[in-house]
């Protein structure tokens, strides 16, 4: 049945099938040949979009991005760069690089920077004295290096679906963690006041024991009392009685009433949206509490699920999310800048590329003409940084912020264009939430046929070294950013290496840094990395010469990539530092 599936997913994109329809129909494909009911993958659908709100940050940031490309925008990030570093050995190509990180932080997609800023950039470099082949080989690459920058939108897709799958692994699979700790996760609609009690006490059990062994489902009230089932794991009504009980122990009133009502609880749910469209599709109890694992139905964006049925556990070393990935991903994106702009230098002193003085007037004159436009950055990263606000509000202000700079401040943006604008926008944007969709329905059919954890022992047949696993996923991301687009192999292969990653006690955040690293390095690798063939468009050169021109830049990312595989620290330094949520 599994392979039935992924046979079909892989001939369908090779027919040339829209992914989203490829995956769907393999998803589909599998579900039928297992004999499983097919309504839980339609329902899968509308519950993964539904119960994640942080699907609103992508419509959002997106328009951004497509707003600062259709205005004068580039012109003025190219000019203020210039003016602020260009006058250093290499300067000029150190704008680049500050010009293409920051623009594709923004626009999520490093071809879009190569032909936004290459027209821009190539001739100014190639003024300046840089030779054809370091130029080419610089702005080619340079493309992917804002990937790691919020508000990167493959930052947040890795986030989503790393949450989602992380939500439908089964309780005891991660057993092998380090330490980890049995949590108390609700899922469901909001309750009556029985319920709120019910969940006040388990937050207040959760909050007296972070420390529980391997994954075990226990509880313990202050009496010591503790509870927990025999194979160390508990079943929703087992987990909702735990509870029930011990807030009896204590003398408090659960419904009002003085009574414990136990299970009974979770049967008690009002019925909301979710629960009409799910009683529409003749989807009963057990089976939506089976669906409850693609999000969290009711929850926040900070990931607090409503009330309803507690389900025990295990909780890995940290909990993915947006915010914590848009903390993570700054000091690698940073080295990854700094290491090509000492390349840079270095190449600028070698050569003896000319240079410019630096002129005070020039700064302040492409400060001003930059100006409305310099807080765009900064209200991502003081705001979310800062924790101020979440990347949904960050979302929603730069979104709006931007639409009028562009449109009422500089006017670089008709309203007639508008349109457009918002069009292409969208339909890039319909595109991911298509993918993303089908993909939920592939994680969940991939977690119920247990596809990682028969991957997980083969691999731990072979490999037994944390480190030998990471060479070797670092091997296999290389060739899968060759062959397929970032949001492709998020949805498909995250899924997949996310519990395996877990067994062998590796940070999913950390290792969500790690993998768009390798998405990014794999973009520019011959022989089919995606940007060689829009930078041959682009700059209207053959692909061979572009392959020769990157390969410095490509020995600088690999350098980079095992810096920040093998030391955690640099990815996950910020996050502890600043305790993001």
């Amino acid at each position: 049945m599994i392979t039935l599936g992924i046979i079909a997913i892989v001939v369908l994109t090779l027919l040339g099938l829209p992914l989203f329809l490829a995956i769907g129909s393999g998803s589909i494909l599998g579900y039928l040949a297992g004999a499983q009911n097919l309504k839980l993958f339609f329902a899968s659908y509308y519950l993964s979009v539904s119960s994640t709100p942080i699907y609103i940050a992508i419509p959002l940031f997106t328009l951004a991005g497509y707003l600062m490309a259709e205005s004068g925008a580039p012109g003025r990030l190219l000019r203020f760069s210039r003016a602020a570093v260009g006058w250093l050995p290499g300067g000029m190509a150190m704008v680049a690089i500050v010009a293409c990180a920051g623009f594709t932080a923004f626009t999520g997609a490093s071809g879009v920077t190569i032909v936004a800023l290459g027209g821009l950039l190539l001739p100014a470099l190639l003024k300046d004295g840089y030779p054809d082949r370091f130029s080419l080989g610089l702005l080619t690459s340079g493309g992917s290096r804002g990937i790691l920058f919020p508000p990167s939108l493959p930052l947040i897709v890795y986030a989503m679906i790393a949450g989602l799958t992380m939500q439908s692994m089964p309780a005891d699979f991660g057993g092998s963690l380090d330490e980890p700790e049995a949590i108390v996760e609700t899922v469901g609609a909001p309750v009556d006041s029985a319920q709120a009690a019910l969940d006040d006490e388990l937050d207040r059990l959760m909050a007296e024991d972070d420390d529980l062994d391997d994954g075990a489902g226990v509880a313990a009230d202050e009496e010591g009392v503790e509870v927990a089932a025999e194979d160390g794991t508990a079943t929703p009504e087992e987990g909702v009685e735990v509870a029930a009980d011990s807030a009896a122990a204590e003398g408090g009133e659960i419904d009002g009433s003085g009574e414990p009502e136990g299970a009974a609880v979770a049967a008690e749910e009002d019925i909301d949206e979710d629960d009409e469209l799910l009683a529409e599709l003749g989807i009963d109890d057990v089976e939506a509490a089976a669906m409850a694992s693609v999000g969290d139905v009711g929850g926040d964006d900070d990931g607090d699920g409503g009330s309803g049925v507690a389900v025990a556990a295990p909780e890995p070393v940290m909990q993915v999310s947006v915010d914590r990935l848009f903390v993570a991903g700054a000091i690698p994106g940073i080295v990854s800048v700094l290491l090509v702009a000492l390349y840079s230098l270095y190449f600028g002193i070698r050569h003896k590329v000319p240079r410019f003085k630096f002129s005070w007037k020039e700064l302040g004159l492409a400060t001003k003409d930059m100006i409305w436009e310099i807080p765009i950055p900064l209200i991502v990263i003081i705001g979310i940084y800062g924790g101020f606000f979440t990347a949904i509000d960050g979302a929603a202000i730069v979104a709006a912020y931007t639409l009028i700079v562009e449109v009422f401040i500089y006017k670089d943006i008709k309203f007639s264009r508008l349109p457009r604008i918002f069009r292409d926008a969208m339909v890039l944007v319909g595109g991911i939430l298509l993918i993303l969709m089908s993909a939920t329905a592939l994680t969940n059919f991939f977690i119920d046929r247990e596809v990682p954890q028969k991957l997980f022992e083969l691999v731990r047949s072979n490999i037994s070294s944390p480190l030998t696993f990471l060479i070797v996923l670092n091997i296999f991301l290389l060739a899968v950013g060759m062959l397929m687009d970032i949001y492709s192999a998020i949805m498909v292969v995250v899924p997949i290496i996310i519990p395996v990653a877990l067994h062998y006690g590796i940070n999913p955040v950390h290792l969500g840094i790690v993998f768009l690293m390798n998405l990014e390095i794999g973009f520019n690798t011959p022989p089919v990395g995606v940007n060689l063939f829009v930078g041959s468009l682009a700059f209207k050169r053959p692909i061979l010469e572009l392959i020769v021109a990157v390969i410095p830049f490509l020995l600088i990312s690999l350098a980079t990539l095992l810096l920040v595989t093998y030391w955690s620290p640099l990815s996950l330094f910020l996050v502890n530092l600043l305790g993001t949520q």
